[in-house]
């Protein structure tokens, strides 16, 4: 469940569960943000056909900011996987720059443990402020 924002602008700090639905029934509030969460819904259907396990969202997709520019986010894999072994669609889903401009995200990824998940985390729980913000979690598998 997404809790509400803390402090007008962020969610709590923390890591927080949620569905595709839940995230666009609470992030797709706006013209701009109901474009993004097609983008994300889209881009799911494929990371789930590519066996990644979680897409965890952060940014100013994941605040109160009525029209924010792209959504960043990171998939995690299995461990071990190798990444050059992955079909095309799954690579491109791990292309930084094919990312931003074909889907509108911001794309970084990491293998599905938990030390590695919560050094990520905690990479992107500060906004540009230095202030700390919650994170968007949805299991894929």
């Amino acid at each position: 469940m997404i809790p509400p924002f803390c402090d007008g602008m962020n969610l709590p700090a923390g890591l927080h569960a949620a569905t595709l639905e839940e995230v666009q029934q609470y992030f797709g509030t706006s013209p701009k943000r109901a474009y993004l969460c097609g983008r994300l819904q889209e881009i799911l259907q494929t990371a789930r056909e590519c066996h990644f396990r979680k897409v965890i969202l952060f940014g100013s997709f994941v605040s109160s900011k009525v029209s924010p520019g792209d959504i960043d986010l990171f998939w995690t894999l299995a461990p071990g996987t190798d990444t050059d072994e992955l079909p095309n669609p799954c690579r491109e889903l791990l292309d930084a720059p094919n990312s931003k401009s074909r889907f509108m995200c911001d794309v970084f990824w990491c293998f599905d443990d938990e030390a590695t998940i919560n050094y990520m985390t905690t990479l992107w729980e500060l906004d540009r402020t230095g202030r700390t913000r919650g994170l968007v979690m949805i299991e894929l598998q």
